[in-house]
């Protein structure tokens, strides 16, 4: 069943959905705006490559996120909290591959992967003030900043005790866990109430029309904890076309990966003429004709 989300404008983790997701790509793709990387663009205003976290190396992906002894503080400081104290890694790919595998266990797996996006965001949020705004980078802010972002975060995944958020920030390692006792039903009010036990919530966005595109979703059950989610850059497409694509995307998704889910599941989506041109007979642009039928 696909029908229209009333809640397309809430904003998901405090953050504008798409700048953070943007960031994310850019960083796992290896095109990050540092220094060197603008510098292969061939900008012109860039008179020095060095990092200005540290004075020290050319300001590359890697020294920005892993080398750079600021940078490097943070992680140490951050692992530490669950006694981890290993920082080696060189390539931010790399490092992505081993994180994992330093969870110190399952109960706070679901915290260990919300650190690792907390950390990178605050490095590279750290690194813009210093190099846009001549502010001077402080540890002890980025640490705070970091501990908000986990116990946010984890909050909004539905997974979050039901204590207040500062007291979670003050002790992450102890209160940021997956188990029963912590887990609460999300508010009412970013949950919507169906019989149906699974909701699909999908969203495109492109910069023009057409324009540079991205889609994402995200699946939650009927207590608004979050069973998967998907984001993908697409290229350049219409806004007609963006909306059609992120729903056949999900489509795919709850066919090959989710076929064990053994129950009803609604597809929300914010276009509303999308939602009645899936629901409907006719099939309208021609170019999207394959697409509204493997959704139908």
């Amino acid at each position: 069943m696909l029908v229209v989300d009333p809640f397309s404008d809430f904003t998901w983790q405090g953050l504008c959905p798409l700048k953070f997701e943007i960031f994310v790509w850019q960083l796992l793709k290896g095109r990050t705006l540092v220094k060197e990387v603008l510098a292969k663009f061939g900008v012109g205003h860039i008179t020095t490559s060095g990092c200005p976290m540290c004075e020290g190396d050319i300001e590359s992906i890697d020294h920005v996120f892993l080398v750079c002894n600021w940078a490097n503080k943070v992680w140490r400081e951050c692992m530490g909290w669950w006694n981890i104290f290993s920082c080696s890694s060189s390539s931010i790919k790399d490092w992505v591959m081993v994180w994992n595998a330093l969870c110190p266990s399952k109960s706070v797996n679901r915290t260990w992967n919300i650190l690792f996006f907390a950390i990178v965001w605050t490095i590279w949020e750290s690194r813009n003030e210093v190099v846009f705004h001549g502010l001077v980078a402080s540890h002890q802010k980025a640490l705070n900043t970091i501990k908000f972002c986990v116990a946010l975060w984890f909050k909004n995944f539905g997974c979050g005790s039901d204590v207040d958020l500062t007291l979670l920030m003050l002790d992450v390692k102890e209160r940021c866990v997956d188990s029963n006792s912590t887990k609460v039903i999300r508010s009412k009010t970013k949950v919507i109430s169906h019989a149906s036990k699974f909701c699909f919530y999908v969203d495109g966005s492109s910069r023009g029309n057409p324009g540079e595109a991205g889609i994402g979703g995200v699946l939650r059950d009927d207590n608004g904890k979050i069973l998967g989610m998907f984001s993908y850059y697409v290229g350049v497409l219409g806004a007609m076309s963006v909306e059609i694509y992120v729903i056949h995307r999900a489509c795919q998704l709850l066919i090959d990966k989710m076929a064990s889910l053994d129950s009803n599941i609604i597809i929300f989506s914010d276009s509303s003429s999308v939602v009645d041109w899936c629901n409907g007979e006719e099939f309208g642009n021609f170019n999207l004709v394959l697409l509204v039928h493997d959704i139908r």
